[in-house]
């Protein structure tokens, strides 16, 4: 009987032993210690762990925390780059709401601070989900706005980004000309 104790008691320390060298444990304990652009890439690595294991609540946590880290550091392109992840995620799971109601709050953001590439990469996510939703003339509308803010704004990549999404939106209403025409005036501009 004391042997059966101390084998239990010897595999209860192993199981507890494996699950504190978790990846997620280990970056954590790194944390403490970590200061500047480490430990944004360190909240960055745990975003990452989390999309990986497929776990919205995980995900969501690790971006809010990546958010306010590269708020305190004022670091305004890893914020850029965190709220982006965190939209995307939005879409990722399903999360319409979310994503609908956050997004205009985000575009404000990356607009003020001059953020063109996040703007564009983020506003193309709404076009994804009207595409995902099968609401072509909504895409369509939502990427010509898109299209023509970029020209407003003369911006190169808004431009391509824009031609990308409505190359997306004829291919998926199956018009090949309008979408191929839409591709290559992305791939010349991007």
């Amino acid at each position: 009987m004391k042997k059966k104790s101390i084998l239990i008691l010897l595999l209860f320390a192993c199981i507890g032993m494996v699950q504190a060298t978790n990846p997620i444990d280990s970056i954590h304990r790194q944390m403490k210690h970590l200061h500047g652009k480490e430990l944004l890439l360190a909240h960055s690595n745990l975003c990452t762990i989390a999309f990986a294991i497929d776990d919205s609540i995980q995900e969501l946590n690790c971006l809010n925390a990546y958010i306010q880290e590269a708020q305190r550091q004022d670091n305004l392109s890893e914020e850029a780059l965190a709220r982006n992840s965190k939209l995307v995620c939005y879409y990722n799971y399903n999360m319409t709401e979310q994503l609908t109601t956050s997004l205009p709050k985000e575009l404000d953001f990356l607009a003020k601070h001059k953020l063109w590439s996040y703007y564009y990469e983020s506003w193309s996510i709404l076009v994804d989900l009207y595409i995902y939703q099968n609401k072509y003339r909504t895409a369509l509308r939502e990427v010509e706005k898109m299209y023509a803010d970029a020209r407003k704004r003369n911006s190169r990549y808004g431009l391509g980004v824009a031609s990308y999404g409505m190359g997306d939106v004829y291919h998926h209403m199956q018009n090949t000309n309008e979408a191929s025409r839409a591709y290559d005036e992305a791939i010349r501009l991007l």
